[in-house]
């Protein structure tokens, strides 16, 4: 049952990855390209770091996991907005 679980979370954690490289690859505008990297791209990070944290199940692993999860979820957006800032100046 674990694995299953770990297979769902690595899986669907792959699939937002790569619509966020696609995103990445097929929209026209920055502020577009910016909306798919950062918000799939942080999920499906998160959803394979989850995984992990299910398949481990070791403390030091499961607080690494979040670590990163947390610094994702509070430096991601952060970089889109800034880096759409600039973008929105530079025009």
């Amino acid at each position: 049952m674990k694995e299953i679980i770990v297979t769902l979370f690595v899986f669907f954690g792959s699939f937002f990855t790569f619509t966020a490289c696609l995103g990445m690859y097929r929209f026209d505008d920055i502020f577009t390209r910016l909306h798919a990297s950062s918000n799939s791209l942080v999920f499906g990070i998160s959803t394979i770091l989850f995984g992990i944290i299910v398949h481990f199940s070791d403390w030091e692993v499961s607080w690494k996991s979040l670590t990163v999860i947390v610094f994702l979820l509070m430096t991601a957006p952060l970089s889109a907005h800034l880096v759409g800032k600039a973008s929105n100046y530079s025009k």
